[in-house]
């Protein structure tokens, strides 16, 4: 007998059998059974339709034949199992611009798209461009502080979804990103791949115009605004204007009278960290900074320039 298969509104069937089928592959299940169980070709009399559990249950047990000697994944196809099999190499495609690599070429090119895309959305404020508007819009809440997006654990605000997103993870404790240098733990590759720049003395991001070098581009834009003089974060009671805004949030200290670092020796409030650390020398008696012509020491550098205009100069 010779199997014919033809189609009748989107429906599969099987000629000289009463048995109809939805999805060819069902069909040939079926056909499988007949072969198995030795049964004759023509369906005699119909027998129910395969169920989704035991055409699942088929699909894991007879398609996914092909398995990967890595990590024993099965997959259905040679062609499937060869390209999850690159995944298991290294990342072969590099680009030119920014040395980021990848393990297939469509996305590689896909990247390069980011590097040629013109730039047509510039910010008004410090003549910033981006490529996207959304990219655009993030960037303003810099000069304007705005910080729509509120951690409902601790209440702290951040101007973009996705840093409430990393944010979010810090409140669980958990940290499976370990350095294996030091074996400090981070609940964020991007937190370790920074981190292992301390180790290594990676400093990828330079000034174009002193050419000092960064660790984080955090700290290259900062330094940047030294040179054109740009102070996007604005206190709201004074009106002071800030280059960062860790250095905002410091100030406003100062206006709310809080002092979180405290002196465990006499209980002492501080509104600065190194405010505390400075204090903690009087009661160590460490003089760190030392004068080179006569070798006089003292606990803060204040002193000791004050030491060298009044006695040698």
């Amino acid at each position: 007998m010779i199997w014919q298969l033809k189609k009748r509104r989107s429906l599969t069937y099987v000629k000289s059998a009463p048995l109809f089928f939805q999805y060819i592959m069902t069909l040939s299940f079926h056909i499988q059974e007949h072969i198995q169980k030795k049964k004759p070709l023509i369906c005699e009399v119909s027998q129910p339709a395969v169920s989704a559990e035991q055409l699942h249950v088929r699909t894991d047990v007879v398609l996914k034949q092909f398995k990967c000697r890595v990590c024993s994944a099965k997959f259905s196809t040679v062609g499937d199992l060869n390209r999850h099999i690159i995944t298991h190499g290294k990342k072969t495609y590099t680009c030119g611009d920014c040395s980021a690599a990848f393990k297939y070429i469509h996305n590689l090119r896909t990247h390069l798209t980011n590097h040629l895309r013109e730039k047509r959305y510039k910010c008004l404020e410090c003549l910033a461009s981006f490529s996207q508007k959304s990219n655009l819009k993030c960037h303003l809440r810099t000069h304007s502080n705005e910080k729509p997006y509120k951690c409902d654990i601790c209440q702290t605000a951040f101007s973009h979804i996705n840093r409430i997103k990393t944010h979010m993870v810090t409140h669980t404790g958990e940290k499976p990103y370990e350095c294996i240098v030091c074996s400090a733990g981070f609940s964020r590759p991007d937190a370790l791949k920074v981190h292992m720049r301390y180790h290594t003395g990676e400093k990828p991001y330079i000034c174009n115009i002193c050419a000092a070098r960064f660790s984080t581009q955090s700290y290259w834009n900062i330094h940047k605004r030294k040179h054109t003089g740009e102070k996007p974060y604005i206190c709201r009671i004074c009106l002071a204007t800030f280059i960062s805004s860790s250095q905002l949030n410091v100030h406003i200290r100062i206006h709310l009278e809080e002092k979180p670092y405290k002196c465990e020796t006499c209980l002492a409030g501080f509104n600065f960290l190194i405010h505390l650390k400075m204090h903690m020398r009087t009661h160590t008696g460490e003089k760190p900074f030392t004068c080179k012509i006569c070798s006089s020491s003292f606990a803060r550098s204040g002193t000791l320039n004050t030491h060298i205009k009044k006695k040698h100069t």
